[in-house]
Order: structure tokens, then C-alpha cells, then sequence
């Protein structure tokens, strides 16, 4: 069981909440901060509920564990909102900060059937931050062994070099409708679907595209932080970020893209292991390899044999 969040208990459910920890032999501590109300251990196991009504179990494996953190979700309900269809949909991305590789958008497509065992292994997991490979890698077996006909992704890829000369949002919103076409109506019908798109800035275009799925009877949410709300677009964005640092890794275990003995790091800019590769590699003389995005402004202002790019518009259909 990974970590869990619960936001908004109020206290009449934590005193239930305390009640069922005390009944199960749970252990109660001394708080160790004024905004905790309280806390618990329950074999190895902390639940804490703080003043602002949140909620947090640590992460466990204990089967007991397992068993009253069932009971504290009947009490709290979903971590994310409930199924409203039979089918639940979802669109995210990951890499639109990072100055290394592809940009990676992925739809989510699972039958509400296995909502809440999704959402036992998806729990809190921020994509925001920073894991090793080993912890994408598991959450990543735990969702695959679910995959079949009830749970399934949609991968599109948008290249460093794409990214480099065209506007991200306006890349976003075509590999979106591509992703969205893979799934309808082909794989399932609009009218069984809630769709959830997390919303970088959608175009008109987009939205067009998600009226129609409406009038075909589908349920559309475009919303920012939607991974916050609702599982379909935490799916997704697992999904995506593990997709990310199977790239990364891979370039990171190749021989030809280490100088001076360094590999690349994680591609966010404001990290050492990412500005000390850039510096080396842009001082060894070699042309940037094709996962370096130049159009990124650490890379511009470092080569001195760039300039500032002018992305294309990309041109809609009768455009010239």
C-alpha cells in the first residue's frame, strides 16, 4: 500500500476514524507538531490528522493495514471522485519542463469496475516528485498486471526536435485529439465514457473536438490539477512519467552520451547533475545529440552558436 491523502475529514469522521484505530489495537502518539490532532501507529503503519482536515497514512505492506485503511475509505470515501460512467478516460502529459527527450502524452482508458483497485496502487503518487527508477518500475508492474480488456493506454510521442520548432500547447492539442481519436469511437462508445483532460491550456480546437464527444453522450472534464481530483488523469501521468524514465535510463546507460565520465540527470534545469552534463558536453566540441532540446533557453544562451528560436505556427486544415 503506498501512502495515502485524505483531504476535507471533518472531525466527526476523524473521531470516527480514531475510534475504529483504537478498536484495532492501534497505538495512539504524542503529537509532535501544533497543527497535528492527532496521531496513530499501527504496526508500521503512522496515520496523522492535522488541523487543516487532512489526513495521511504512511506507506505499508502490513495485510492488517491493508484492512483498516478499507475501513477509514468507507468512512472518508474516494481519494478521487467516483465513476459516473462506465468507462473512465484520461489524458495527460509528461516532459513539457524537462530539457531532455521526447514529450510524452498518454490516454488512460479503465472500466469503473476496477476503480477502487486502481486507486489502492495509484494512492497519492505525485509525479512532481523526484523517485528513482526502481519505484516508477513497480508501480509500473502493478498497473501492467491489471491491463487487459477492463484497462489499457494510448501512447503518442511528441520529439525534441518537434519541440524545437513549433509551439508545445499547439503540439499538445493535435497529439491530444490524435490520442482521443485512437480511443473513439473504435475501442469504446463516447456515450459509456467520462473523459478528464488535464488542462495545460487547451485550444478552441480541443474543445471543439470534446463538445462532440458530449453530444455523443460523453461526460468531458478539462480542469488543471485534475490529477488531484480524479484517477484517470493520475493514471495517465504515472503512466507517462514512467514512460519518461525508461527514456532517460536508457540514455543515461548509453556510453556514446557520457563526457568526462558524466551521464545526463533528470533534464529539470534548476538540477546540478543537468547543467554540469549541458556544460561538458557543449565544451567537448560534439553537436548536441537529438534528446537535447536547443530550443530551451539554458541551451541557447550556453551555445554561443544559437539564437533565440522562432517556432512555426503549426497551420490548421485549409491554412496556407
Amino acid at each position: 500500500m503506498r501512502g495515502r491523502t485524505w483531504k476535507n475529514v471533518d472531525r466527526e469522521r476523524a473521531g470516527r476514524i480514531k475510534r475504529l484505530l483504537t478498536e484495532s489495537g492501534a497505538e495512539e502518539l504524542r503529537t509532535k507538531a501544533p497543527f497535528e490532532v492527532w496521531r496513530f501507529k499501527l504496526n508500521n503503519c503512522y496515520i496523522t490528522y492535522y488541523t487543516s482536515g487532512t489526513m495521511y497514512a504512511t506507506p505499508s505492506s502490513d495485510e492488517e493495514v491493508r484492512e483498516v485503511i478499507e475501513k477509514i475509505e468507507n468512512i472518508v470515501g474516494h481519494i478521487y471522485k467516483p465513476p459516473t460512467k462506465t468507462w473512465c478516460v484520461g489524458l495527460d502529459e509528461t516532459g513539457k519542463g524537462e530539457i531532455f527527450g521526447y514529450l510524452h502524452v498518454v490516454g488512460v482508458v479503465f472500466h469503473n469496475s476496477i476503480f477502487k483497485e486502481l486507486e489502492s496502487i495509484v494512492g497519492n503518487t505525485d509525479t512532481k516528485r523526484k523517485h528513482g527508477v526502481e519505484f516508477w518500475n513497480q508501480i509500473y508492474e502493478e498497473l501492467k498486471a491489471m491491463m487487459d480488456g477492463k484497462f489499457f493506454y494510448i501512447e503518442e510521442r511528441i520529439s525534441p526536435d518537434d519541440i524545437d520548432g513549433f509551439n508545445i500547447n499547439e503540439l499538445l492539442n493535435i497529439t491530444y485529439i490524435r490520442v482521443l481519436k485512437r480511443i473513439f469511437p473504435g475501442r469504446i462508445d463516447a456515450k459509456d465514457a467520462r473523459i478528464v483532460i488535464d488542462d495545460y491550456g487547451v485550444s478552441d480546437e480541443l474543445k471543439d473536438f470534446a463538445s462532440e464527444l458530449e453530444r455523443q453522450g460523453a461526460e468531458v472534464v478539462i480542469a488543471t490539477r485534475s490529477e488531484d481530483e480524479y484517477l484517470e488523469t493520475r493514471l495517465a501521468a504515472i503512466i507517462a512519467k514512467w514512460l519518461q524514465v525508461q527514456t532517460l535510463e536508457k540514455i543515461r546507460q548509453n556510453p556514446e552520451y557520457t563526457v568526462d565520465g558524466l551521464t545526463i540527470g533528470s533534464g529539470n534545469t534548476n538540477e546540478d547533475a543537468t547543467l554540469k552534463w549541458l556544460k561538458k558536453w557543449y565544451k567537448s566540441g560534439k553537436d548536441w545529440p537529438w534528446f537535447v532540446r536547443k530550443s530551451y533557453r539554458t541551451v541557447y544562451r550556453m551555445d554561443e552558436k544559437l539564437s533565440r528560436p522562432k517556432k512555426s505556427r503549426i497551420l490548421k486544415r485549409g491554412e496556407k
